[in-house]
């Protein structure tokens, strides 16, 4: 009798193209689905919450699969993460009812993006946070991220080869943590367009930097134009902090 399992993984997405399986690339679908082959002798297909892109790492990323023969959880998540390269952990796992699917499951996603915001950058940090040396002025930057909570368009945030079929997403939280010289931006949606995120960080920081006012994000979001946002921010900054079902 087949077994439905879920799966909470962590990855360092700097080595990895992304979550994706591709041809001749390096990706942590293709890592994870090649582990549990090895050890059940079992090809599956490992659904991820949503695809991360090349560089962007995930601290709660979370995948369901199914095997044919039941194997106890524990067991198996030790054989798999001693077979998986080091920048790939599956941190719990757990069998899952036959309904559980971890993209069309999902209600809410929580990214956060890093930034290192001091002359120089610490090097424990240099692959999971962008380094800014100049001061930003992070309450504009917070006022400015406010302004995305709700229910909005998209459009100005999206990539521009998007093929989602809706651009609406509706914002739970938005606004800046800082510790010392890390500061975080956290943002929370039922669901996030290709870029999204990086783009608006991107935005977020030209604000912060002051060359645009933290009321150009409100007149950005209303132009449904990718044009009169910022540019997109780098991959290594971002995270998947977590997935809510």
């Amino acid at each position: 009798m087949s077994q439905n399992y879920r799966a909470t993984i962590q990855y360092d997405g700097s080595r990895f193209c992304g979550w994706q399986k591709q041809k001749s690339h390096p990706t942590v679908q293709a890592d994870l689905e090649r582990a549990i082959q090895k050890i059940t002798s079992e090809r599956t297909l490992v659904i991820g919450s949503g695809r991360t892109d090349s560089g962007v790492h995930a601290e709660g990323q979370v995948a369901n699969f199914v095997l044919d023969h039941t194997i106890h959880p524990s067991k198996l998540l030790r054989a798999v993460n001693a077979v998986l390269p080091h920048a790939i952990r599956v941190v719990h796992l757990s069998k899952v009812g036959a309904d559980f699917h971890a993209q069309f499951s999902a209600k809410q996603k929580i990214y956060w993006y890093r930034l290192w915001n001091a002359p120089v950058m610490h090097p424990f940090w240099r692959n999971f946070a962008l380094h800014v040396p100049q001061k930003l002025d992070l309450d504009a930057m917070h006022r400015a991220a406010h302004h995305l909570v709700g229910d909005h368009n998209f459009r100005a945030f999206a990539a521009a080869s998007t093929t989602a079929t809706t651009l609406e997403r509706k914002i739970a939280f938005s606004r800046f943590t800082r510790s010392g010289a890390l500061t975080v931006y956290q943002v929370a949606a039922d669901g996030f367009l290709h870029h999204m995120v990086r783009n608006i960080v991107g935005t977020l920081l030209l604000i912060g930097k002051g060359k645009l006012a933290a009321a150009a994000m409100r007149q950005i979001l209303q132009s449904r134009d990718r044009q009169q946002a910022g540019p997109r921010a780098p991959a290594h900054g971002l995270t998947l902090k977590r997935v809510i079902y």
